[in-house]
């Protein structure tokens, strides 16, 4: 099975460009049209996935390794970028599972 990862941009007027005809895969796009870009690290968090059938819950996180700036434009004028990741994930362990925490009950009288 092919993975691929879709991102889409909502880029300021300042980066808006003319649509390009046709938007290649990133795999045929010559590396001299690719201009690398630095990226910072805002915010990493964890998506959490219960599997049904195996009563099982994943924890996967995408992390951001290189950014590249094509010279295409998407059909909305917004720059065509290629993002490179690594995803890491775990499997939780049983009692962990995506449950909410027990919340005692305060309406009881106390002794």
């Amino acid at each position: 099975m092919a993975q691929s990862s879709i991102f889409v941009t909502a880029a300021p007027d300042g980066l808006i460009g003319t649509p390009s005809e046709k938007l290649p895969p990133p795999d045929q796009i010559p590396k001299e049209q690719l201009t690398q870009l630095q990226s910072e690290i805002v915010k990493e968090d964890w998506n959490r996935y219960y599997v049904v059938e195996d009563k099982l819950t994943v924890k996967l996180r995408l992390l951001v390794t290189e950014v590249f700036k094509t010279p295409y434009y998407a059909a909305d004028g917004d720059p065509y970028y290629i993002i490179l990741n690594d995803v890491i994930g775990e499997a939780l362990k049983e009692e962990e599972k995506g449950s909410k925490p027990k919340v005692s009950d305060k309406s009881a009288p106390s002794s």
